[in-house]
């Protein structure tokens, strides 16, 4: 069974329940040749050229591209409990709530803030870095061009964050949606029909994707290449990438059992 997704600007990583990652999609750096042997693990997370995973005994490891260092897991890293990636840059939370990021660092995405409260889950976009802290607040820093890491004074508690490309997406502990930056695309427009959610999605991306508590999916944003046409179906998992999305159907039984919609041109749809 697939237990995990995520889809990077050009490809895609699949986490099975055995711990196994499988890769397709866009390779000119290796990002989608998983390293042999690599221990079981609990979470992948694709980005522009690399890829980064998280084992089961809480050691990460990266493989891809390296030009800013994004795959030089500092060696004092230390016990790992979630991963995230922004589009060249890597990040860890650590056993002790602390966060540590390498890479690119442009706008100081690699930068947490002085502070910085324990947190649970991070995500990156581009030069963009988002957390959520243990006590459900989410704190944003990075490029702020378009106010993608101004998080809302009344965002209130949150149960997942995602950075997007130009904005950031948080799901409440409500089971509503708020995003925040760049709207171009409509990103930000959140349907007032949505209903619950338990899921969001849009990564790196100009998409702003959602898992309803019935497992349909939607999503709204940039659509030049159909990554925004949700797939019809119940799901059970969700990812979007910079160029195309993912689902997971209710009853897959493997990665063959994988919706994804948007460009294909290296590959990143054919799973």
């Amino acid at each position: 069974l697939v237990a995990g997704i995520s889809a990077g600007t050009y490809h895609s990583l699949a986490l099975r329940e055995d711990g196994s990652i499988a890769g397709w999609g866009w390779n000119t750096s290796g990002q989608c040749n998983v390293p042999v042997p690599l221990d079981p693990c609990i979470q992948v997370e694709a980005a522009y050229q690399h890829s980064v995973a998280l084992t089961r005994s809480g050691t990460v490891r990266c493989w891809g591209s390296d030009e800013y260092g994004q795959c030089t897991v500092p060696s004092d890293l230390g016990t790992v409990r979630a991963i995230g990636v922004g589009d060249d840059f890597s990040m860890a939370v650590l056993a002790n709530g602390k966060v540590r990021c390498w890479g690119r660092n442009v706008n100081n995405e690699c930068d947490p803030p002085a502070g910085l409260p324990s947190v649970v889950e991070v995500s990156g976009g581009h030069e963009l870095s988002i957390a959520r802290c243990a006590d459900g607040t989410a704190v944003a820093w990075g490029l702020d061009n378009y106010g993608q890491a101004t998080v809302p004074p009344k965002l209130g508690q949150t149960l997942q964050v995602v950075a997007g490309s130009w904005h950031s997406i948080a799901l409440r502990a409500d089971h509503t949606v708020v995003c925040w930056g760049r709207n171009e695309y409509g990103q930000l427009n959140v349907p007032s029909d949505l209903g619950p959610v338990i899921e969001i999605g849009g990564r790196g991306s100009g998409v702003t994707l959602v898992l309803l508590a019935d497992g349909t999916v939607r999503s709204w944003g940039f659509n030049d290449w159909g990554q925004a046409n949700a797939p019809t179906g119940k799901f059970r998992h969700i990812s979007g990438g910079g160029y195309h999305s993912i689902a997971v159907a209710d009853t897959a039984p493997c990665v063959s059992d994988i919706d994804a919609s948007g460009a294909t041109d290296g590959g990143d749809l054919a799973i």
